[in-house]
């Protein structure tokens, strides 16, 4: 059984991080890095540790990096999300595979055999390790009812929207 420790920092500036595996702008728009969290990761089995450090540059000093992750132990995948972003990281190659902007702190939720993103304007199913099955437009107040197969929201803004789950 694998055992996932997150270990955070944040600094209320841009910390010069030289051995990061992977850093992380939420805004490519501007420039100025105003301050920067850490994430240490270890995936440890009976086997093996597996470590990586992902920086995280904040363009408000404000911005932290939330505690809420969704860790996919048999895909080696490491979903997380701050307020206006999400992203996948594939732990075992030190990879990002995902990094998608959100309008306002997007949801991660794991959903039988995949993983929904829900933000305030879209949805989308991604497979364990974060490709995507299907993307659609959503704001709210919706309505939505679930299937076996599929997730149907009903909002005035976008009316009927079908979201694939296979």
């Amino acid at each position: 059984m694998k055992q996932l420790i997150l270990k955070f920092e944040h600094f209320e500036y841009d910390k010069d991080i030289y051995n990061a595996n992977i850093t992380l702008v939420e805004d490519l728009y501007f420039d100025e890095v105003k301050a920067s969290s850490l994430l240490g990761i270890e995936i440890k089995d009976s086997i093996d540790t597996q470590s990586i450090i992902v920086k995280f540059e904040w363009l408000d000093s404000l911005y932290k990096l939330s505690e809420d992750f969704c860790f996919i132990p048999e895909a080696n995948t490491l979903f997380f999300r701050s307020i206006y972003q999400w992203g996948v990281i594939d732990v075992e190659n030190k990879k990002l595979t995902r990094h998608e902007s959100a309008f306002n702190c997007p949801s991660i939720t794991r959903y039988n055999n995949l993983i929904l993103i829900t933000d305030e304007l879209y949805a989308e199913s991604v497979t364990l390790t974060g490709e995507r099955i299907d993307n659609v437009p959503i704001d709210p107040p919706y309505e939505l009812q679930e299937f076996e197969d599929r997730i149907e929201y009903t909002s005035h803004v976008y009316g009927h929207q079908i979201l694939k789950l296979r």
